[in-house]
C-alpha cells in the first residue's frame, strides 16, 4: 500500500493525471517544475528535459509502491483512496489538478462564474475523477 501521509497521496493524484503509465515518472511544464517539486518532500532522483517545454522526473522509491498498489499499466484511483477521508479525498484531487487540471473565472455583472479542467484519456480515470470530485460536494 502507498504510505498514506497527505504528501503521498498529492504525489499519487500529480502521477495518475501526469505520469507515464508503465514507470513512476511524472512529467511536467518548465514553468511549473520548481513549484512543483517544492512540495514533494522525497528525493528527486532523476530530471531530464522530455521537450521544449517539459521535464519529466522520479522520485526515489515511487514506482516500487505503484507496483505493489497494481498501477502501473493499470492507472486507476484505489478503492482505499478513492472512499477514504476527506482529507485523502481532497488531497488526491489537488494532486490531479497540480498534475494536469487548470481553473477558469468568469465575471459578469452579478457573479463570478469559476469552472475546473482536466485533460485525460483514460477513461477509467475519467470515470475515478468523476466519483472522487462528487463525493467531495462538486458538481
Amino acid at each position: 500500500m502507498i504510505q498514506k501521509p497527505i504528501q503521498s497521496i498529492h504525489i499519487l493524484g500529480i502521477w495518475l493525471a501526469d505520469g507515464y503509465k508503465d514507470r513512476g515518472r511524472i512529467n511536467t511544464n518548465n514553468d511549473d517544475f520548481d513549484e512543483l517539486v517544492s512540495c514533494i518532500p522525497y528525493k528527486i532522483q532523476t530530471v531530464k528535459q522530455e521537450s521544449q517545454n517539459g521535464i519529466g522526473f522520479t522520485i526515489k522509491g515511487f514506482e516500487t509502491l505503484l507496483k505493489s498498489e497494481n498501477l502501473l499499466i493499470n492507472k486507476h484511483i484505489p478503492h482505499q483512496y478513492l472512499y477514504g477521508d476527506y482529507g485523502t479525498r481532497l488531497n488526491l484531487l489537488k494532486g490531479f489538478m497540480d498534475g494536469n487540471g487548470g481553473i477558469k473565472g468568469k465575471r459578469d455583472k452579478e457573479k463570478i462564474t469559476v469552472s475546473y479542467n482536466f485533460t485525460q484519456k483514460n477513461s477509467q480515470l475519467l470515470k475515478d475523477l468523476l466519483i472522487l470530485i462528487r463525493s467531495l460536494g462538486c458538481k
